[in-house]
């Protein structure tokens, strides 16, 4: 009985919990699952599965039946694509920051410099957007429900986007609508 190990020190372990490394052929113990790491994140296990094919997580080792084994890291891994994403980084850039920190190099320099493209980007929206509010509100303060029909936005009866529409009918018109079916069409008021 050389060869055996005594009751007490064989340990079983759950098939969550241990693993075969598919990089490395080792036995893995105290793995999480999937739904493990899901469920302490909030990413969906679809998202972590597109993560690990690109490499975003170290790749799961795999329990006997199959199923992925994330190392207790892959939590970690999972926050800094979160504080990525809180920022704008695209996931081309999370890779590249992961793989300066894998070859020993030092991000930041690249992350700053995105920042800073990223915070023109931002002021060339915000004043598109700046500008677009301005029109909307000048549209609303001429145009309300109660003069509507003598303010600037509804002229001649009709609402200032369709004024100049070439079949654009005015209010009481009768409207011949054709249609591939019937060349007579048929007949209905304009604004009833």
């Amino acid at each position: 009985m050389a060869g055996r190990v005594p009751a007490q020190k064989r340990v079983l372990q759950p098939y969550a919990a241990a693993g075969r490394s598919l990089r490395t052929g080792r036995f893995m113990t105290g793995g999480l699952t999937i739904t493990e790491v899901a469920r302490r994140t909030g990413a969906s296990a679809r998202a972590l599965r597109y993560w690990e094919r690109l490499d975003l997580l170290p790749r799961a080792a795999r329990s006997h039946t199959g199923h992925r084994l994330f190392s207790p890291d892959a939590l970690r891994y999972v926050e800094f694509i979160g504080k990525s994403r809180s920022v704008g980084l695209s996931l081309a850039q999370m890779k590249r920051v992961l793989t300066l920190v894998r070859r020993g190099q030092d991000p930041c320099p690249e992350v700053c410099l995105w920042m800073g493209e990223k915070t023109q980007e931002l002021e060339r929206q915000i004043r598109a957007l700046q500008r677009l509010r301005r029109r909307v509100m000048s549209v609303a303060r001429s145009g309300s429900r109660r003069n509507c029909a003598q303010s600037d936005c509804c002229a001649k009866g009709r609402c200032f986007l369709v004024s100049d529409l070439p079949h654009s009918p005015k209010k009481g018109e009768i409207v011949h609508a054709q249609t591939d079916h019937a060349r007579d069409g048929a007949v209905r008021r304009a604004g009833g």
